[in-house]
């Protein structure tokens, strides 16, 4: 609905306009329910989060406006995709990686941007198999 755009596009500045008196946003490759606040925009980490991805960031951003893109549970953990996603990290941020190896290490569930481009094509929230699979169809047509 157009409301929900509106809104969506509000929320967008918002984090834009803290990010632009900042320059920060944390980062981290598993995804676990974290939010931007409605007043502030500011990044509302979940338990356990260290950060966003890109792909995590529009997660947050569409929660923050009551919708959940995905069903999270659904996803697996792929820990051995993961490591070679921190392996090249590594060669940029040594600390960053570090951080990172231990969220894989928990378990983490990290979400793939072609997965939430999927995800947007559906009926949401949309389960692994159907993100993946329209992910996949869509980043082909790029």
């Amino acid at each position: 609905p157009q409301e929900i755009l509106f809104e969506l596009a509000r929320r967008a500045r918002q984090v834009l306009s803290r990010f632009d008196r900042s320059a920060s946003m944390p980062f981290g490759i598993g995804w676990n329910g974290s939010d931007f606040e409605v007043e502030s925009g500011r990044l509302r980490l979940a338990p356990g989060s260290l950060g966003l991805t890109c792909a995590t960031f529009v997660l947050a951003l569409f929660r923050a406006v009551g919708i959940d893109l995905i069903h999270e549970s659904t996803w697996p953990v792929r820990t051995e995709d993961d490591r070679q996603f921190v392996a090249f990290a590594r060669r940029f941020d040594l600390d960053l990686a570090t951080r990172l190896d231990e969220e894989v290490d928990r378990g983490c569930r990290r979400i793939r941007p072609e997965e939430v481009m999927g995800a947007c094509e559906g009926a949401t929230p949309a389960s692994y198999d159907e993100a993946r699979t329209a992910g996949e169809r869509l980043a082909a047509l790029l």
